[in-house]
């Protein structure tokens, strides 16, 4: 898997080193990331990733509310 990078002289290069890092993490460490974040947050119940999901109809709603405020800053229109 190649990648391109900048070179020193602004040029974009192919590149072998370029790589997505791929660090295998141990599952309890995850876990406990997941309970630090929500903690910090104030947020205990949002630790466990399941008790958080969205029906499709509360996700697409999320997403249209999403695009609505942020218009102004969508170049493209």
């Amino acid at each position: 898997m190649r990648g391109l990078v900048y070179n020193l002289d602004g040029e974009l290069s192919p590149s072998r080193t370029a790589r997505r890092r791929e660090t295998k993490t141990d599952p309890s460490e995850r876990v406990s990331r997941r309970e630090t974040v929500a903690l910090l947050l104030h947020t205990p119940d949002r630790a466990d990733w399941k008790r958080c999901a969205k029906s499709d109809d509360e996700e697409k709603k999320d997403c249209q509310r999403f695009k609505a405020g942020f218009k102004k800053f969508d170049p493209s229109t």
